[in-house]
């Protein structure tokens, strides 16, 4: 009820926000290096998905490498007011909602997971690039929030057994196939010998990416190239670097395969903060991956970049490393507190209270015009009553009342007297445990069944990302009907059946 200021009046303005890289649309090769060394927080995401779930930012994506900069030379941006759908229909079943509070930086980028369907703001509209790229008008010099709808992308069974490429329908689509190199001939043999065992693009994808993975270090200590090109030297002489060397070593080796895909920028948020449910990230979280386009699915994350190795806890910590590893909890409460007086008090806005303001209006009026009617049929029906009968019947009336206005209220705190759902409603749930335990994955009793979908993704590796993502779907629509009573729709179980086929499909991919 305290009166509001304007939104920006205690926020002051910057004359320059944090500086990043690799969110243009022109980007010098290496220059993610040494912002992978700044711990300085860029933004606070709060999802829809379990924190366990892998996540990509996206930020910008590139087509063209020409040896010393990635570039996007396919920017057509088209401009959306804001609210206002990229995609008609309904969402689909990998709807995915995320709440951004991004700090002031140098970059209009607009990040979100792929495949962006709705943007909602303060800022009048949004921009969407032919490379799928979400954009403003300028960079800000205040934080900016908004709100992303997005479709996670599923890979779709027919794509899985597509043996050639296809080119999406695009103006351009060339350059997603094209790669410059100065040893075209050396880089066709070893993407052919690293696939030579595989049949299907799919499999071919994920053979370059775990040859990246296993055969290659991760480092940010890279000295300049003994050789040839940075890419060259990369590729056949050191075998060190970090996630732009990974991500464009990837795309060039399909590309010699005539496959389309492309490099991709953001950010995949590793620090989850328990205590206000969002993941903080860092200039430190930013990354590169590959997306590889397949005709029915879209556009396919993979991600060649081996873990990025770390002290391990324990006795081999200095003092001030396990001193800091304890802080930790301390650090993210105190994050935490910041962030909601921020929100709610410092930028807590005369239009977020008139909101507040104009719905407890709206449900007060509409509640007392009510009781009002009731009152005045009450003393119209009993206006010529008199003695016992009246008392008694205004008596009967108002215990009649007080009993609606008592079931009323309490009805949505009685759910948990409903029956348990059925069992043919969780057996989509006992399918899949039956379909991993022929991977010799057994559910023990102790383990919850998100904890081991976190240790079956883990196992089997092979599938990639949208087994991932398949199992973190499963588990959850799990916990909705086993534990929050909620009754799927044909079409959710329509969505479940997909899934569980995916789930065979890459299992029995495995196996091939």
């Amino acid at each position: 009820v305290i009166p509001r200021v304007g939104a920006g009046y205690l926020q002051r303005g910057q004359d320059a926000g944090i500086r990043t890289t690799g969110f243009s649309e022109n980007v010098s090769f290496g220059s993610m290096g040494p912002v992978k060394l700044d711990p300085t927080i860029v933004m606070r995401v709060s999802m829809n998905l379990p924190p366990l779930v892998k996540s990509y930012l996206r930020g910008a994506s590139f087509n063209v490498y020409d040896g010393v900069s990635w570039k996007n030379t396919l920017a057509v941006k088209r401009n959306y007011p804001i609210g206002t759908p990229i995609k008609d229909g309904p969402p689909g079943r990998n709807f995915v909602v995320q709440e951004f509070v991004v700090e002031p930086m140098d970059a209009s980028a607009l990040f979100a997971l792929p495949v962006p369907v709705s943007v909602e703001g303060l800022f009048g509209s949004y921009s969407l690039d032919s490379m799928g790229n979400l954009g403003i008008i300028r960079a800000s010099n205040n934080r900016i929030e908004y709100k992303v709808y997005s479709e996670l992308p599923r890979v779709d069974p027919e794509d899985l057994k597509l043996a050639e490429p296809v080119l999406p329908p695009m103006k351009g689509n060339r350059s997603l196939a094209e790669a410059s190199f100065p040893a075209p001939e050396k880089l066709s043999a070893l993407a052919r010998s690293v696939t030579d065992k595989s049949r299907t693009i799919f499999e071919k994808s994920q053979d370059i990416e775990s040859y990246l993975k296993k055969n290659y270090r991760y480092s940010l200590d890279v000295a300049p190239t003994e050789s040839g090109t940075v890419m060259e030297d990369f590729i056949f002489n050191r075998k060190t670097g970090y996630c732009e060397h990974f991500a464009t070593a990837m795309v060039l080796m399909l590309r010699a395969l005539g496959i389309p895909s492309r490099l991709v920028t953001g950010y995949v948020p590793e620090e989850w903060n328990q205590y206000g449910n969002y993941y903080t990230i860092r200039q430190s979280d930013a990354h590169a991956w590959v997306e590889v386009y397949f005709p029915r699915s879209g556009w396919i994350t993979f991600d060649p970049t081996p873990a990025v190795p770390g002290t391990s806890r324990g006795t081999g910590q200095t003092l001030a490393a396990r001193i800091k590893t304890a802080l930790v909890p301390l650090n993210q409460w105190m994050d935490a507190m910041k962030y909601r007086w921020e929100r709610y008090f410092i930028r807590y806005s005369f239009r977020d209270q008139m909101e507040i303001a104009s719905e407890v209006q709206k449900k007060g009026s509409s509640m007392g015009q009510a009781f009002e009617k009731k009152i005045d049929g009450l003393k119209r029906f009993f206006s010529d009553r008199q003695g016992f009968l009246k008392v008694f019947a205004e008596l009967v009336l108002a215990g009649l009342l007080l009993s609606v206005l008592i079931a009323h209220f309490w009805r949505n705190r009685l759910r948990f007297l409903k029956q348990a759902p059925r069992r043919e409603e969780i057996l989509f749930y006992f399918t899949f445990l039956d379909l991993v335990s022929g991977k010799n994955l057994e559910k023990p009793p102790a383990l919850t069944p998100l904890e081991f979908s976190v240790r079956v993704s883990n196992v089997l590796k092979t599938p990639g990302e949208s087994f991932r993502r398949e199992t973190a779907f499963l588990t959850d629509w799990y916990y909705r009907i086993r534990f929050s009573r909620e009754e799927p729709t044909e079409a959710d179980r329509h969505a479940i059946a997909r899934s569980l086929d995916a789930i065979r499909e890459l299992l029995d991919t495995k196996k091939s």
